[in-house]
């Protein structure tokens, strides 16, 4: 496709993943940016592929659609850099130092703008005003915690409790007063991170057939067109079994589709069918989010793509209540992305912001 064009704008996706596991979010990128009508060559970076501001080697797509291990001598600069899929231990030090290295590079996601959207209760603040769960943040060291923590129990009776910092649903539980577990738990994550306290949220459930209610989380992709934030796309992940908390495939949950998930819901025992109103719904608060996290920022500063993960409850009219928990501004999984709505089932990522950094 666009592998050895020399005069097309280049777009590096740099990753610290496995490079077998990283080939189908390259080809679905690619696949984006030409049906946008974008000349970009999406190329697949390793950390370890650069050399300072430059690539030496890199993934691509060739004129067979194929993906394939190109290098590049000279080594090529970028016109644009997009961090992606880094390891979770010391993931955001390698982002920082990705992010300095490439600092004169435009970025889709520069580490001072993804570093709001890593800190949970920093990204709860800057959504005041939106719907998300009753939150706390508890402090290690704070000489209030016992108080702080059972205050918020006794208003909200069962609480998700999760690092601040995390990814991937890691240490993320949750529990009600009096069970022996909540200290040892909060005590565990102290030793790394303070600790959120959320209200427990999402009544709507994922019924499949042989195995139950399932709790489910939307990830709602949305990205930056130049003008806007427009949510275009997303996926589900489903836990993995009646009983458990939470849904998230790094917990041994799993990624399903969209419309599957919206055509198969339950809310107290019977059974909710969602329309375009839902699905528009969605979209709006996913867009007022990733305006919320932009706040105060300029447009070169800005987190211009992002994963937000949403639960849903049903408000007293019968309507759906988008709920969000949180951004990823290293969304994983985008290979499974397909488009927002009740009846596209279509793999699909983003046009918006092709036609933003294709301009």
């Amino acid at each position: 496709m666009y592998s050895h064009f020399p005069d097309v704008s280049r777009l590096a996706l740099v990753f610290g993943a496995q490079e077998s596991t990283f080939r189908d979010v390259v080809l679905s990128l690619q696949t984006d940016a030409l049906s946008a009508g974008a000349d970009i060559s999406v190329l697949g970076v390793h950390e370890g592929w650069l050399r300072r501001e430059k690539v030496t080697r890199a993934l691509v797509v060739d004129d067979r659609g194929d993906v394939v291990l190109r290098d590049f001598s000279p080594p090529l600069r970028p016109d644009h850099v997009w961090v992606l899929h880094l390891p979770s231990v010391g993931e955001r030090e390698l982002h920082r130092s990705i992010s300095s290295v490439l600092k004169d590079v435009p970025q889709i996601n520069p580490y001072p703008a993804s570093e709001r959207a890593d800190d949970k209760a920093e990204t709860h603040g800057l959504w005041d005003g939106l719907p998300t769960p009753a939150w706390k943040l508890l402090k290690r060291g704070s000489p209030t915690l016992e108080g702080d923590l059972e205050g918020f129990l006794r208003k909200h009776g069962r609480v998700v409790v999760l690092p601040n910092h995390g990814t991937e649903g890691r240490d993320v539980e949750c529990f009600g007063a009096g069970e022996g577990r909540l200290w040892e738990h909060i005590d565990h994550i102290m030793s790394y991170d303070d600790v959120l306290l959320r209200e427990e949220r999402g009544e709507l459930t994922f019924w499949e057939e042989d195995v139950g209610l399932l709790r489910f989380c939307l990830r709602v992709h949305v990205a930056w067109d130049g003008g806007r934030f427009v949510a275009e796309s997303g996926f589900v992940q489903v836990a993995p079994s009646e009983d458990f908390p939470v849904a998230s495939r790094g917990r041994g949950g799993r990624i399903s589709s969209l419309t599957e998930v919206l055509r198969n819901l339950r809310f107290r025992g019977g059974r909710w069918v969602p329309n375009e109103g839902d699905v528009s719904l969605v979209r709006e608060v996913s867009e007022r989010a990733a305006d919320a996290l932009n706040e105060g920022l300029k447009e070169g500063e800005m987190l211009l793509f992002m994963g937000l993960d949403i639960v849903c409850d049903v408000d007293d009219g019968g309507r759906l209540l988008p709920v969000l928990l949180e951004a990823n501004p290293r969304p994983a999984g985008l290979q499974h992305s397909r488009f927002l709505g009740l009846e596209h089932d279509e793999l699909f990522i983003t046009s918006a912001l092709f036609r933003y950094i294709g301009r």
